[in-house]
């Protein structure tokens, strides 16, 4: 590679980094400001009722994204570099040992729910009232449950857009399948109008849009790899679903899992500990910094594979130039929102429940703390598995989750439920410390190999 070639390949991940941070924003944008508009437009058509066991289905339902067993999370890395190398077999090839898998993992689980969907009793699950019949939760739930289950395995259309680093291309679509829901939602739903056909809507449409998408990418952009149908052979079938063939996918699980897990402790040690009435008051409290963590997160989340690029372009100057920078916009940003929730998070959840609730200082500081540290950990992360260091992250996962149960269970009995968001975010405080030290090893190794070999000549003028 020259140097002229070099600095092209550069220029351009920059750009494209750039552009898929922008649109990733507007996505998130478009989702909460639809969102914010359909919770009271669906709450007065359908009733609080009807709209809440709607709400528990979708949340039972979510789950299921758990079924591709970290597969497609792992796909980013190995098709990222033979993206980079502009090797178009081995795209084929490599999207056919990941696309196997996840396919017979989505039909064993469809099989699985098809069986025993009969026998489950859904009404007791989802704590149904008697204003709804049960011919219509279970129709919603069939409904909901394949919808999530195909998602499954069409997401990965997301997964070879990020890997060719053109993950701005499928953001377009994805604000485009949000904004068609949104507007059949707001268009067609009445008092009348039944569960299933909201549920149809809402998850059907998306759904469509998505495999449109996958139509248009293997058909104009990426039609080399139509050829992975044929890279399906009896030959590769073993191989692809061969368990220590996904050794990176396993590690991913493992993660996806725990991260789960914690997000749920401490609701459960709340209700335990303090009753379920205290559950909501530290829900819509802890909601504030977690939306600002979703735009924190859109905003990070295309540096994942632009590291994974840089990676196998042996561009580890760029790479450090470019988390560094991230790094410091991220915490400026987060630490502000932390100062704010302390001053006016109080007013802010007073107004937006109508004066229902009123969190103690104490409580938003804690969630702004909390937001600080996640957010630190989630963009080493990225960085992490852009670089491949994947197992690592499990243990550290491992433990602090580990620690965020003792951590929260003390300090919740001393201090209340605020004890317990302290409790979550000094457990990931010890995560911090890790995935910084972590990552200065992993760059300054990188940057001095890069310094001696693999780079063109001139490549650091």
């Amino acid at each position: 590679m020259t140097y002229s070639t070099f600095i092209q390949h550069q220029s351009l991940r920059a750009q494209r980094l750039k552009l898929a941070s922008l649109l990733s924003l507007v996505h998130r944008f478009v989702a909460i400001s639809t969102s914010f508009i359909l919770v009271p437009f669906l709450t007065t058509k359908m009733g609080p009722s009807r709209y809440g066991l709607w709400l528990t289905i979708n949340s039972l339902s979510a789950w299921l994204i758990l079924t591709d067993l970290g597969l497609s999370s792992s796909l980013v890395n190995e098709l990222s570099e033979a993206t980079s190398k502009n090797d178009r077999e081995a795209e084929s090839q490599t999207l056919a040992k990941h696309v196997l898998p996840i396919f017979v993992l989505t039909v064993t689980a469809l099989v699985v729910f098809f069986a025993t969907f009969p026998i489950i009793p859904w009404i007791r699950i989802v704590a149904a009232a008697g204003d709804v019949s049960s011919k219509e939760i279970k129709l919603t739930i069939f409904i909901c449950f394949v919808s999530f289950l195909i998602n499954v395995f069409i997401g990965t259309i997301d997964r070879i857009y990020a890997a060719a680093q053109l993950l701005y291309r499928a953001t377009v679509w994805n604000i485009a399948s949000c904004l068609l829901a949104f507007f059949v939602v707001i268009t067609t739903v009445t008092p009348r109008t039944p569960l299933p056909l909201i549920t149809v809507y809402s998850l059907g449409i998306p759904m469509l849009v998505k495999i449109a998408n996958g139509i248009f990418l293997f058909s104009f952009e990426r039609p080399w790899l139509r050829k992975t149908i044929q890279k399906i052979r009896s030959s590769n079938i073993k191989e692809a679903l061969r368990l220590s063939s996904h050794k990176e996918s396993a590690f991913f699980f493992i993660n996806q899992i725990i991260s789960l897990v914690m997000l749920e402790t401490d609701y459960i040690l709340i209700a335990h500990l303090f009753g379920s009435d205290k559950v909501a008051l530290y829900a819509i409290s802890l909601r504030l910094s977690m939306t600002a963590f979703g735009f924190i997160s859109a905003y990070t989340s295309p540096l994942w594979p632009a590291i994974a690029e840089s990676k196998n372009q042996k561009d580890y100057v760029w790479m450090h130039q470019t988390f560094r920078a991230a790094r410091r916009k991220t915490m400026l940003v987060a630490t502000a929102i932390c100062l704010f929730l302390i001053v006016a998070g109080s007013s802010i959840v007073h107004w937006w429940t109508k004066g229902l609730f009123n969190p103690p200082t104490s409580l938003l500081a804690a969630s702004g703390f909390y937001l600080i540290t996640i957010s630190w950990c989630q963009l080493h992360a990225l960085l992490l598995n852009g670089i491949g260091l994947i197992k690592e992250q499990s243990k550290v996962v491992s433990i602090t989750a580990a620690l965020n149960l003792i951590f929260s269970f003390f300090l919740g009995r001393k201090y209340g439920i605020s004890g317990i968001c302290w409790g979550t975010s000094f457990s990931c405080l010890i995560s911090c410390i890790w995935y910084a030290k972590r990552t200065h090893e992993e760059f300054a190794k990188h940057i001095m190999l890069s310094q001696k070999e693999h780079l063109p000549e001139g490549a650091f003028p």
